[in-house]
């Protein structure tokens, strides 16, 4: 073994170690800014991204600009991650239509759209924070990641 080389990830391309050709993976809360640069990365080593969101007009809207920014064609799917049966028709669908499903980036998640938020009481004071409002980010934090990753 004098002879032979030893392969290292410091000696490899990092477009090697990292590519992603013909992978295919769903991106949940796809519409929001993080989703969006997941996807680009995954298009960028070439993966297929699929945007989920419960959003359906940002969602169109992040497809639309993701297409024109990148040229790459983006797959996009409604869907509420706190709903089982959606998301097992998401991939359902996403599995007749690609043939496979590789790779799962689960960031959606109920925070602060923009510098406000959608939920008046979003920023009250622990003591007074509405348990109906705690019980959804439980829901769509928590309980939606756990749902798409099964």
């Amino acid at each position: 073994m004098s002879g032979d080389r030893i392969v290292t990830p410091a000696s490899r391309p990092v477009r090697e170690l990292f590519d992603l050709s013909g992978r295919v993976a769903i991106i949940t809360g796809g519409a929001g800014l993080l989703g969006v640069r997941h996807a680009e990365a995954i298009a960028e080593m070439g993966g297929v991204p699929v945007l989920l969101d419960r959003s359906g007009e940002q969602l169109a809207r992040a497809a639309t600009q993701f297409r024109a920014s990148l040229g790459v064609e983006v797959a996009a799917e409604h869907c509420d991650i706190t709903d089982r049966a959606a998301v097992h028709a998401v991939v359902e669908r996403v599995r007749r239509r690609f043939g496979r499903l590789d790779i799962l980036i689960n960031n959606a998640a109920l925070t602060v759209k923009g510098g406000g938020s959608e939920f008046d009481d979003y920023f009250a004071p622990f003591e007074e924070y509405p348990e109906a409002l705690f019980e959804l980010a439980l829901r769509v934090n928590l309980t939606g990641a756990f749902l798409v990753t099964q």
